[in-house]
This record gives C-alpha cells, structure tokens and sequence, in this order.
C-alpha cells in the first residue's frame, strides 16, 4: 500500500438507528419488507419517506430510479474528515489524525461516499462495547486503487456471519439492533463506482469494513 492515509478515531455512544441511502428493496426473504424509496441522512436516525430518491442533506440528490449520479474525483479523506467532523457535532467526542498529506483523490459519486462513510461507522459503532473507538482510514494503495478502512471494537465474526452481513435484512444474535440494511446498502453504493467491499477481522479483536474504489 501507498502513501496517503487518513485517521479518524470516534469516541461516541452508539447512536440507537442506522443511516442508510438506496434504491427501494424486495426480498423474498423478508415477508415484511419495507418499501423503501427515499432515506434522509440525519446522523442517528433513519428517516423514510415515499419519494423515489436517496437524498442526503446539504449533499444533494442521487437518483437511483431512472439515472445514477456520476462518479467524478473526489478527494474520499476529505469527505471523511467531514462525516467524522459531523459525528462528533451529534454524537459526541470525535478524534481525527492526518498521517499523510490530502487529497486523496477517488473517482466515485460525492453523495455516495457520504453514504458508505456514514453507514459503516454507524455499523462499527453499533457493534461496539460501550466507550467505542471506530477507526476511518483513507489510503492510497497500488494498482490505482484508493482503500476506506472503518476498524471497530467488539466480537469478532464467523465466516459465515461476514458473508452474510452483505444480505438485506440480516442481523446477528448480539441484540446491537439496527434495519439489518446498513451493509447491504453500502456494497450497492460501492458497487455502482465499480468498487469492492468486504468485512474483516480487525488487529487486535473486532471488526473491520475494507471498501476498495478506483483512484481519481
């Protein structure tokens, strides 16, 4: 791996809902599914309504029915020192530590890496022991690929529970709540720029989301 890196430590209570963004979600699996077509961004909570959009606010709008914003360059450490920045206005004491310099630049939609940002450290936060740490790191690495690290404390996953993170509607046995969407919604997002994600064990116990997207 390359150069530049960026490091966001979060100290926070686990806000009690996800954030997600999306398109509207069937699933044979869930008798009960919600109809879901439009997700507010509102650290903490998940606001649903009817309109067929995922819009975060002051971010603008991704329209996932009938066009998907394009992906352009985006420098993804600044777009992470600005979610944790928003983290730690709603929830708490939020520590950031630049190791290299900025911009490192991808190319994906601006919207959606506030999406996939917001909802993996949601996740982490909601996994972890009280007083949790939640680790963000950007990097540059070879092959002309930038890295999103979101490491957080807590119990570790069997294979079998990593593989099937990524389904809607999925949820572990530990009671930590949340839709059981917040994944599902961030391998979308992801995938549309042409990126990869997956879940790891973290150093030194927990868990940790490794989201891989092309350099800008």
């Amino acid at each position: 791996m390359g150069g530049g890196r960026l490091r966001a430590r979060a100290r926070v209570e686990a806000p009690g809902r996800d954030r997600a963004g999306g398109e509207p979600w069937r699933s044979r699996r869930h008798p009960r599914r919600p109809r879901l077509s439009r997700v507010l961004l509102v650290p903490g909570r998940l606001v649903v309504s009817v309109v067929v959009s995922v819009v975060g606010p002051r971010y603008g709008d991704v329209r996932v029915r009938g066009g998907v914003a394009p992906a352009r360059v985006v420098d993804l450490a600044g777009v992470a020192v600005a979610r944790v920045g928003a983290w730690r206005a709603t929830a708490g004491e939020v520590r950031l530590r630049l190791d290299a310099p900025v911009p490192v630049n991808a190319r994906v939609g601006s919207d959606r890496a506030v999406q996939v940002i917001d909802n993996l450290v949601s996740n982490g936060l909601r996994h972890a022991p009280e007083g949790p740490v939640v680790t963000v790191s950007v990097l540059r690495a070879a092959g002309g690929i930038v890295e999103l690290h979101v490491a957080g404390e807590g119990p570790g996953m069997t294979a079998e529970q990593k593989e099937r993170a990524f389904d809607r509607f999925w949820r572990s046995e530990s009671g930590a709540g949340g839709s059981g969407l917040g994944l599902s919604i961030a391998r979308r997002l992801v995938e549309v720029d042409g990126g990869t994600i997956e879940l790891l064990d973290a150093q030194g116990g927990g868990r940790e989301v490794v989201v891989c997207v092309p350099a800008g």
